[in-house]
């Protein structure tokens, strides 16, 4: 789950990159993650990725979500623009389940999303 603060807006149609001001500040989500939620009215997106069964090669955690594991800040952006954001934020909740039994992802984040 992908939880933005205030100021954060989708820049495409399926909400997979995000802006704030003008592109002042950007990320779009990585390849490989699918969206099963989104609520913009409070900032939050689900997206998900399925990983093949005994996957050791994210032994160490699930890949970044944010593309290139990175957030690029314009070389344009003013220090009173920066200090105008104020509570600017990004906070994410990971959850793994294990699909079998659930009838999609959908399914899957719903048994969990208010634990």
């Amino acid at each position: 789950e992908v939880i933005l603060s205030e100021g954060w807006t989708a820049t495409s149609e399926d909400h997979k990159s995000f802006a704030i001001g003008d592109n002042h500040m950007t990320w779009a989500v990585e390849d490989g993650w699918t969206m099963v939620e989104v609520s913009p009215s409070n900032g939050n997106y689900v997206f998900y990725k399925e990983l093949a069964p005994n996957d050791y090669t994210h032994k160490d955690g699930v890949d970044f979500i944010a593309k290139d594991g990175a957030i690029t800040v314009s070389d344009q952006i003013t220090k009173s623009e920066i200090a105008g954001m104020t509570g600017i934020g990004i906070k994410l909740r990971a959850v793994v389940v294990q699909s079998n039994g659930f009838a999609g992802p959908g399914a899957a984040w719903a048994s969990v999303a208010s634990k």
